[in-house]
């Protein structure tokens, strides 16, 4: 069990870490845009960040 508790967290600790440098990269090129609709972007956002915080809570919930 230990070892899927780790699987969790690094998975969280690498979506957060790819997170923040595409937060970063954005924010230094805007220029960079896609063509996709705000609302279909939005979604994929949120679906990252679901994700992201279901390993997050899987993690503090699996037993050792």
């Amino acid at each position: 069990m230990k070892k899927k508790k780790l699987i969790y967290l690094c998975s969280f600790l690498i979506m957060f870490v790819v997170m923040i440098f595409f937060v970063y990269y954005a924010l230094q090129h805007p220029e960079l845009s896609v063509d996709i609709p705000l609302k279909i972007l939005h979604l994929l956002y949120l679906g990252y960040v679901v994700i992201m915080i279901a390993f997050l809570v899987k993690f503090f919930t699996t037993k050792k």
